[in-house]
């Protein structure tokens, strides 16, 4: 189910990112040192992985090691690109990143 939505970031004052499509939004924040709490909701395109990640990669840049807080309750769906390409930030990671969903 792939799309072709147009996928906007914007980073707010306090430092907390989102993403927003059409048919999805994302809202990531730190919420402590290497703790980031992602709010998911709708339709995930592939174009969402691109700045969702690089709140991620940010964090562990920065303190080595990313615990993700993931709220999806509300997502509806993702394609595939979507989470193959995050299927392999997670390989790449996988000794230091945690998530929780």
């Amino acid at each position: 189910m792939a799309t072709n939505d147009i996928v906007v970031t914007k980073t707010l004052s306090d430092g907390s990112v989102i993403v927003e499509s059409p048919r999805g939004s994302a809202h990531m924040k730190s919420v402590a040192p290497g703790v980031l709490f992602y709010h998911c909701a709708g339709f995930f395109s592939t174009g969402f992985y691109a700045p969702m990640v690089a709140v991620a990669q940010r964090e562990m840049d920065q303190l080595g090691n990313v615990v993700m807080l993931v709220d999806a309750w509300e997502l509806s769906s993702i394609d595939t690109g979507y989470r193959e390409a995050w299927t392999e930030w997670f390989k790449l990671h996988k000794q230091t990143f945690r998530m929780h969903l």
